[in-house]
């Protein structure tokens, strides 16, 4: 059912926040929900919810996500968190959710769903529900404690947009399949976030931004989130930005998910990032046959970085 139906919007985020407490023992801050589900900046979610006894027994979420490829815009659908009460487990109200909210997906011609199913739910959505695995992704990590001679270069050239007020490119038609990073998009992913703090390096000539890499720190380490660079070069001295802030700042390591297809994949090599744990499972469903990009199922054919997930 569509909770609009049965939950007013602060009921339904009460309800929300209990429910994700129940079902993984840990605590959400209310305003990840009213910004990730109710923000008028973004397009609204797709829900579906289970009701036992009055109160919120099981819900599963996704949101419509534009996906580009050559200049060409894809509408997809892309798989949030599943959330069932232990109450309710074992009935499958996840799987009977899921069919219900890809049948509305496919009558608003969404042509596929994706996302990163965590370890415990992976098995349920290739087995049950029909999604493929495209990939584990691993994380790249740079250790900054590691003796190493580098070349530093003169970094006065980044600066800092972290409201994402300049123009920023387009999607280039690389070949690759990636989300759709407007400047409306990333302003909404990182400047509007109330949960998490963002810091946003570019590189700009008259406010028209070239490349940029959006961090967020985590404990010791930096999460390199949002990563485009129009060339190598460029690449190489946002890297050398936020290497020089993490040396001064005590930070330990610098982390990232790339695919071997992007551009940015061996300067991050040469840089001396290599594969670490955790791994990622990013995986989906063809909603629409023959809808989606050509390819689709082949992670050599995508551009997925951190910030694509909701977990960064």
């Amino acid at each position: 059912m569509n909770p609009n139906t049965y939950f007013e919007q602060k009921k339904f985020i009460l309800a929300l926040t209990t429910l994700f407490k129940e079902s993984y023992d840990r605590n959400i801050d209310a305003k990840y929900f009213e910004w990730r589900y109710f923000d008028k900046t973004n397009p609204p979610p797709y829900f579906e919810c289970e009701i036992r006894d009055k109160i919120l027994a099981s819900s599963y979420s996704a949101m419509p996500m534009e996906i580009a490829h050559n200049g060409e815009i894809f509408e997809s659908i892309q798989s949030m968190t599943t959330m069932t009460h232990p109450n309710w487990r074992g009935l499958g109200l996840f799987v009977a959710l899921a069919k219900a909210l890809y049948s509305r997906g496919i009558l608003d011609e969404k042509c596929f769903v994706w996302g990163f199913p965590n370890t415990k739910s992976q098995d349920a959505f290739v087995n049950k529900l029909g999604w493929s695995e495209i990939c584990q992704l691993p994380t790249l990590t740079f250790d900054l404690d590691r003796p190493r001679h580098m070349t530093h270069k003169d970094v006065s050239v980044l600066s800092r947009d972290d409201g994402f007020q300049f123009e920023y490119p387009g999607m280039p038609n690389d070949g690759l399949i990636r989300v759709n990073r407007s400047r409306e998009y990333l302003f909404w992913r990182y400047a509007r976030n109330p949960t998490n703090n963002y810091s946003n390096f570019v590189i700009h000539r008259q406010s028209v931004v070239s490349s940029y890499l959006v961090t967020k720190t985590f404990k010791d380490g930096i999460d390199l989130v949002d990563f485009h660079a129009v060339n190598s070069n460029e690449a190489r001295l946002l890297l050398m930005g936020v290497i020089q802030i993490g040396l001064e700042s005590g930070i330990k390591t610098l982390n990232c998910w790339c695919t071997p297809g992007a551009n940015r994949y061996n300067v991050l090599r040469d840089f001396g990032f290599t594969e670490s744990e955790p791994f990622t499972y990013f995986s989906g469903l063809e909603l629409i046959p023959g809808s989606a990009p050509l390819g689709w199922l082949d992670i050599h054919n995508w551009d997925i970085q951190m910030g694509d997930s909701d977990v960064y």
